[in-house]
């Protein structure tokens, strides 16, 4: 058998299989050329082969030739030259015969061997399916409940601020009404609203943070003495400490736009705040004359 019978593998066939699959060659041993062309005809059906089958047609044909009394004392050259023939013919065809059937058994091995990775490939393509599955469901899981927590912890947040926004309305117009009779007395006496509201025992009593002490000035507070105070953290109060430097506050309302503080927050601030006006300077004497 030649080298073109070897597999992919680089596998060769064994002497065992090589002796079986020439065991037909014995149909041509056979002394006469009796059963030469069984040998032929039963390789031709098995390997598909018109030839081969057209050889064993031809030594059948060749063999009752030889036997026939035509001859006459040459019979038995005949008989052997038809013999001869019939071995040589099989000697030729044997390798490759030998050949082809080794290439067919190497190539349902071959099919064999690729159908069982592919089945596990398979299995193994749906073991990842199925995790990537199960991952994603998980991660839809875990954005719901976050999602959800979110919406709890906002509706949270929600309630105080609605809760004070509802009451800062309320709460404004006495404010408003307290506040008009000073703005009067501010407008005839030429002075800042402020500096009349900071003193009025009137808008200070029942505030827990004015009956303890004395309103701050938002122009010498320190961040600590703002942190103290209702609604403004510890952030809130260095900045104002920051926006101060840059000129000091005219008045509250120009310290809660400079600050962003909302009207509700300058409402609950308000009593707990002053703004004093900016100090004069010295005061000169002199005459006034006329020419």
């Amino acid at each position: 058998m030649s080298a073109k019978a070897r597999t992919r593998d680089g596998m060769v066939p064994g002497y065992g299989w090589l002796l079986g699959m020439s065991s037909w060659i014995l149909c041509t041993a056979v002394p006469n050329s009796a059963t030469a062309w069984l040998g032929f005809l039963i390789i031709g059906i098995v390997a598909r082969r018109f030839s081969w089958g057209v050889l064993g047609v031809a030594a059948g044909a060749l063999a009752i030739l030889a036997h026939l009394p035509i001859w006459g004392q040459f019979g038995p050259v005949a008989v052997l030259v038809v013999y001869l023939a019939g071995m040589l013919a099989a000697l030729w065809v044997n390798p490759a015969w030998l050949r082809l059937m080794w290439e067919r058994r190497a190539s349902r091995a071959a099919n064999s061997s690729a159908s069982a990775p592919s089945s596990s490939r398979t299995a193994t393509t749906d073991a990842a399916a199925s995790r990537q599955r199960q991952n994603r469901a998980a991660k839809r899981r875990t954005a719901a409940a976050q999602t959800a927590k979110r919406k709890r912890e906002d509706a949270e947040a929600e309630r105080p601020r609605s809760r004070t926004t509802a009451a800062a309305p309320a709460a404004a117009p006495p404010k408003v009404a307290a506040e008009s009779e000073p703005q009067r007395l501010a407008e005839r006496a030429g002075a800042s609203t402020e500096g009349l509201l900071a003193g009025n025992p009137r808008t200070d009593a029942g505030n827990p943070r004015t009956d303890a002490g004395e309103p701050i000035d938002v122009n010498e507070a320190t961040a600590a003495q703002f942190a103290k105070l209702p609604g403004l953290t510890r952030s809130r109060a260095q900045r104002a400490v920051r926006l101060r430097r840059d000129g000091r506050y005219t008045s509250l309302e120009d310290f809660a736009a400079r600050l962003e503080l909302q009207p509700h927050e300058l409402v609950r601030l308000r009593p707990g705040l002053s703004c004093a006006p900016p100090p004069r300077g010295p005061r000169s004497f002199g005459r006034r004359v006329d020419y």
